[in-house]
């Protein structure tokens, strides 16, 4: 068949993607799509063979079928990130999974149907000029074609990058001998603490009470908690997303690549081997420290029993690393918020019998992106973002009452924070009137404990790089060698260059007092940017 009037028939085609960008929020991102599509539309006329044109035309609507997959999954074209996290694609939850392959089917439809036909000239230079020129323009303007390019290209530095062989005289740098310098006060002081830590998956602050101008609040528990004890706020993930974020926090510094299978090439597919190659002996971690003071370290992983970033908490030096398999048997991908506090508080039971000191992490994963509650639901049920948080503050409330009626809350820290903040779904900016534009956002950092004072401290926009330096502050550990990045938020003279700066792979931003995160351009070439690229030698 032979359409009498191509042009026509292409703005057809492109309305679609025109109004997915509407949907999701992204008119920002029109002008640079419909130049694309209008300079290849132009570009197809001057193409003589038929079956050359169809090809060109089922590649960029594929194209167009995964940005707009990825748009409306995450409001954002497809990011390194997503590729490196390909294995976590499972949490998604079979509905979110549907209706991500259901619109990338759409768009690869269209292009079956597409015959975009003109008169072509018969010149053959002409062809090539004009074919390559509106090529070269489409890989200019920052369209769907050259952010999935981007895309590409930054995955796969990520997954190609080996850090030095050793850290050598690069690491002297970074090394120092303690980890701050004003003594805590009197107040703020736990030695010999026992310390819980609870990284839950993805949680930004504006989630808890009525944040942004809510009527309603889906985190009672929480809201309580910020009232009974340290109470932190302007606090930014200094890093994303899990992998990147766990290690982040336990080490205070950045990595360069994030998520992890066990097939294929890259820190998201490396074997169990390769990974202890990489990173077993390549930083000073808080566990390795805390075991130098008597602790014994542990961590809780919602995860397989010998998932990929079960190993990799491996590398970290903790005594033991336990997921589903250890407290429950195999299910889908990982264990329910419910199973994971479930299972802490079986492993706890055991801690209470003996006098041992010892440090806890736990990753609860039920609120990861497009994931709903399999327990608990928030009103009526129809809002998966609302019951995946409700449900996990009913559980985390259940875990505090059973901590607060056990022997260790006379001696133990029970912090609450989260791996990163939450991913910026269209459906989440939605759902908690949030204007966040990246993936970098206020989140909470909540201290409990029988003998903690409630107060409120403000982080001035400082970032998880905090975490070790200020739980270490708190215990009392000062001296040993290391290559923390981040400050305590209680050492008031600490001034680092890193802690108002996130890093996810190739992309940087800065976190400000006002609340505000700025997208530092990718020739950018301030001094803090090129040291954590070098400290990426470093880390992996």
């Amino acid at each position: 068949m032979k359409l009498k009037n191509p042009l026509f028939f292409s703005f057809c085609f492109a309305l679609p993607f025109a109004a997915m960008l509407a949907y999701v929020g992204r008119l920002d991102l029109l002008s640079s799509f419909v130049i694309e599509f209008v300079f290849l539309c132009f570009a197809n006329n001057f193409i003589r063979s038929d079956i050359v044109r169809r090809i060109l035309w089922g590649a960029y609507f594929i194209i167009l079928g995964v940005q707009a997959a990825s748009l409306f999954s995450s409001g954002q074209y497809l990011m390194p990130l997503a590729l490196s996290n390909s294995a976590e694609f499972g949490s998604l939850g079979i509905s979110a999974f549907i209706k991500i392959i259901g619109v990338f089917v759409l768009f690869v439809l269209f292009s079956q149907v597409m015959v975009c036909r003109g008169r072509p000239t018969k010149s053959r230079y002409v062809n090539i000029v004009v074919v390559i020129s509106a090529l070269a323009l489409s890989c200019v303007v920052q369209g769907p074609i050259q952010s999935l390019y981007n895309t590409f290209k930054f995955y796969y530095l990520q997954v190609t990058f080996t850090p030095n062989a050793k850290v050598g005289d690069e690491g002297k740098l970074f090394l120092k001998t303690h980890f701050y310098n004003d003594p805590i006060d009197r107040k703020m002081s736990f030695k010999d603490y026992n310390v819980i830590v609870i990284f839950t998956e993805g949680i930004s602050s504006e989630v808890i009470g009525k944040t942004n101008g809510r009527t309603f609040s889906i985190t009672p528990n929480l809201d309580r908690l910020t009232h009974e004890g340290i109470n932190v706020t302007n606090y930014y993930n200094h890093t994303a997303a899990t992998f990147r974020g766990l290690r982040g926090q336990l080490t205070s510094g950045y990595q360069y690549r994030d998520g992890v299978t066990n097939e294929g090439t890259g820190i998201n597919q490396l074997s169990t081997n390769e990974i202890n190659n990489i990173y077993l002996q390549r930083q000073i971690t808080l566990p390795e420290i805390l075991t130098k003071s008597g602790y014994h370290n542990y961590f809780i992983a919602s995860t397989e029993k010998n998932s990929a970033l079960n190993t990799m908490l491996k590398t970290l030096k903790f005594d033991q690393v336990l997921g589903m398999g250890n407290f429950v048997g195999y299910q889908h991908d990982r264990m329910t918020d419910k199973q994971t506090f479930n299972a802490l508080r079986d492993f706890l039971r055991g801690k209470e019998k003996n006098n041992e000191r010892f440090f806890v992490g736990v990753y609860p994963s039920g609120t990861h992106h497009g994931q709903d509650s399999p327990n608990e639901k928030f009103a009526d049920g129809t809002n998966a973002l609302y019951n995946k948080f409700y449900n996990f503050d009913f559980q985390l409330g259940k875990f505090v009452e059973s901590f607060k009626n056990s022997a260790l809350y006379d001696n133990t820290l029970l912090i609450i924070t989260a791996d990163h903040a939450t991913f910026p779904s269209t459906d989440y900016k939605k759902s908690f009137n949030s204007n966040a534009q990246f993936f970098v956002n206020d989140m909470p950092l909540i201290i409990i404990g029988k003998d903690v004072k409630p107060q409120v401290i403000n982080a001035h926009a400082q970032n998880s790089l905090s975490l070790a330096p200020t739980l270490l502050h708190m215990l009392g550990i000062q001296y040993s060698m290391n290559y923390f990045l981040g400050c305590s938020l209680f050492d008031v003279s600490c001034k680092s260059p890193f802690s108002h700066s996130t890093a996810i792979g190739d992309d940087f931003f800065i976190t400000n007092e006002d609340g505000t995160v700025t997208l530092l351009p990718y020739n950018d070439s301030s001094e803090t940017k090129r040291l954590i690229r070098q400290f990426y030698n470093i880390s992996g």
